[in-house]
């Protein structure tokens, strides 16, 4: 039941980073994130927030042109942005995620299909 519970609070997080970030841009975002449970990325931080949520950790990644990764602890609810962190380690309750960019004839093709969306 308990690994139930984790896979259903991964999923619920994933898809909220999903819509969150599409309500942000236009038709696909330049760049999203590749996610990874109960994972820590030593070293590279750029910036620390604490006392902050996921979303805003993910927000404060992108905002950021040098970031490539963040963790976020989710126990303590703190945030670090990373450029060219060290290799994946496990920690319990730690989310990571690593910077991926949406090839950009794509992003063209799913402006062009929204602009003819009749909404």
């Amino acid at each position: 039941m308990r690994a139930f519970r984790r896979c259903a609070a991964f999923a619920t997080l994933v898809l909220g980073l999903a819509v969150s970030a599409a309500g942000a841009q236009d038709a696909m975002p330049e760049r999203r994130f590749v996610l990874s449970q109960d994972a820590d990325l030593p070293g590279g931080d750029l910036s620390s927030q604490f006392d902050t949520t996921i979303e805003a950790c993910e927000r404060a990644c992108l905002a950021d042109r040098r970031c490539t990764h963040f963790t976020f602890n989710s126990r303590n609810g703190s945030c670090f942005v990373k450029g060219n962190p060290g290799e994946e380690g496990f920690y319990q309750g730690a989310f990571s995620g690593r910077v991926v960019a949406n090839d950009p004839a794509v992003i063209a093709t799913a402006k062009a299909r929204k602009a003819d969306l009749d909404f």
